[in-house]
This record gives C-alpha cells, sequence and structure tokens, in this order.
C-alpha cells in the first residue's frame, strides 16, 4: 500500500488509542478499515501490517498479551519475528481478525511519549 495519508492517521489513531489501553490486532485492523473507503481484505490486511511493522521498528509498541492481573506480557521478538507471527496468524484465520483474536501491542515508554504529543497535538 505505500505510506499514504490514511495509514498515517490510522497509525496516530492507534498509538492514541494505546494511551488507554493494549490494542488488539482486531483492533488495529478496525481502525484501519474505517480509513480506507470501500476497503477489501488484502487492503485491510496490507495496511494493518505496514502499521504493525512501524510501530514495532521504531519502538513505539511491543507485542504481547495482556494477563488476568491487569498488566502485559510481553513476548520477547524481534519485529521480524513478531510480523512471521501476526501475518501466520491472520493468514490462519482466512480473514481479518475478530475481537480477541491474534496478538496485541502496548505502548512502549518511548510510544507513550510520542502518542501524548500525537494526543495533544489533535486536540490543538
Amino acid at each position: 500500500m505505500g505510506r499514504t495519508r490514511k495509514t498515517s492517521k490510522a497509525k496516530a489513531e492507534i498509538l492514541i488509542e494505546g494511551l488507554d489501553d493494549s490494542i488488539g490486532i482486531w483492533e488495529i485492523a478496525a481502525v484501519v478499515r474505517g480509513e480506507i473507503p470501500r476497503p477489501d481484505g488484502s487492503e485491510v490486511r496490507a495496511a494493518s501490517l505496514e502499521i504493525v511493522r512501524d510501530v514495532l521498528e521504531e519502538g513505539l509498541m511491543r507485542p504481547g498479551f495482556p494477563t488476568r492481573e491487569g498488566s502485559f506480557e510481553v513476548l520477547r521478538k524481534t519485529p521480524g519475528e513478531t510480523m512471521e507471527r501476526v501475518e501466520r496468524e491472520w493468514d490462519e484465520l482466512g480473514r481479518d481478525p475478530d475481537v480477541g483474536e491474534g496478538i496485541w501491542f502496548d505502548l512502549t515508554e518511548k510510544g507513550e511519549k510520542y502518542a501524548k504529543t500525537l494526543s495533544q497535538n489533535s486536540i490543538q
């Protein structure tokens, strides 16, 4: 899909949402779906994966899963390993992920600072 304004807007929205809670891959797909007019599954997948790759490589988010205790269990994987897992799980579903399916993402300290800046700029 390449870097587009819609993808950048979706990425910013995801990071801002991350200030409140961890974000599941299905939420990323939903945000992307809302930014693409008449999206098909391949467009949603490609744009979602681009955003995931960006936030991981930029050190803005880390992969893992929320725990019953309310913390976040980080997966100790490289961005490449995480991308392989996300793509494999998405392919195994054969459709966009639904609520609760797939990997989750949590803001890093760097991501939290960046998301707060984005949030403040969107208010002004």
